[in-house]
């Protein structure tokens, strides 16, 4: 005896496989959206960090904490209104909080 294979089941197989697949893409999507950051917020967050800081060590302007210092005034206001956020930028301005980057980095940021 011949066993019969019906057409229904062949097709169930295929149409399956692409419903997990289509949810596997589904949480992949929603995975990606979760992690991604927003630059803007993040400089912001940098900026309004280095403003905090300044004003915690007693500095009511970014001037004063500039020539104390010996950074130009002009760098350190654009620090703080997150105009000018390179590596080099950012080090010297832990530097001249006293602090390491991981102390720099530990509060304000989520």
């Amino acid at each position: 005896m011949k066993k019969k294979i019906t057409k229904k089941k062949a097709v169930e197989k295929p149409a399956l496989k692409k419903k997990v697949a289509a949810k596997k893409v589904a949480k992949k999507k929603v995975a990606t959206k979760k992690k991604r950051i927003n630059k803007q917020d993040a400089i912001q967050d940098l900026a309004d960090r280095i403003r905090s800081l300044r004003r915690k060590q007693g500095f009511t302007s970014y001037v004063h904490f500039a020539s104390k210092h010996k950074i130009p005034r002009t760098l350190v206001g654009r620090f703080e209104t997150g105009q000018d956020m390179r590596y080099i930028s950012i080090v010297r301005v832990a530097h001249a909080f006293g602090m390491t980057l991981e102390e720099f980095f530990s509060e304000g940021f989520e």
